[in-house]
């Protein structure tokens, strides 16, 4: 698809920058969708890099681009970070390869326009969604509920299911993660720059 390959740049920008965890800090906007970051969460914090939203015109890429955006969650908020951390499951360390979100039946939609991958069932993940944009792949786990299947195109904001605890999981919540060529990458830098466009659209219906 043309808009894939035209939002691949847009992609390899972000995973080049690591953000401040900064989904809290912008002006509540009553139409946009509230992030919050439990007080117990720790979340991958470089104070030599700018946050991705200081070093990317946004507007400009929107342009170029024609993509639209979308949060995963009407109302995302992070329960466990990327990286290291205390796995609920066995209380050892282990790498987190992706970001956890608070789930209550809530609707799980697309971040970008793509390709539904794979709609399948693991042990770790539960029943999961792999969307595959480009050279990227994103993974949103433990759903209750699929609304989607293979080979179909959507576009940002469908829904693909509903937050679950399946597979190894302690509580309802919704895993997500990004994948560049297979390698997992940390979400907050893409998922700061989307939601710095989602604002920019909110505050545009006003």
């Amino acid at each position: 698809m043309k808009t894939l390959k035209q939002l691949s740049p847009i992609l390899l920008l972000v995973i080049h920058y690591t953000a401040k965890a900064q989904f809290n800090t912008i002006k509540r906007v009553k139409i946009l969708p509230h992030i919050q970051i439990d007080s117990n969460t720790s979340l991958p914090n470089n104070p030599s890099h700018n946050s991705i939203w200081e070093t990317v015109n946004v507007n400009s890429l929107r342009q170029k681009t024609n993509v639209s955006v979308s949060m995963p969650l009407q109302a995302p908020i992070i329960s466990s970070g990327f990286g290291n951390r205390i796995y609920p499951l066995t209380g050892k360390i282990k790498f987190h390869y992706g970001l956890d979100f608070r789930g209550s039946s809530d609707s799980i939609m697309a971040i970008l326009l793509g390709t539904i991958k794979k709609v399948a069932y693991s042990r770790s993940l539960g029943n999961y969604v792999e969307v595959e944009h480009g050279e990227f792949k994103i993974i949103y786990g433990h759903l209750s509920q699929i609304m989607v299947r293979e080979k179909m195109e959507i576009t940002a904001g469908t829904v693909l299911g509903i937050t679950g605890s399946t597979g190894r999981s302690t509580g309802e919540h919704l895993h997500f993660a990004i994948k560049h060529r297979g390698k997992a990458i940390n979400p907050v830098p893409f998922l700061n720059l989307i939601y710095r466009q989602v604002e920019m659209e909110a505050r545009k219906k006003q």
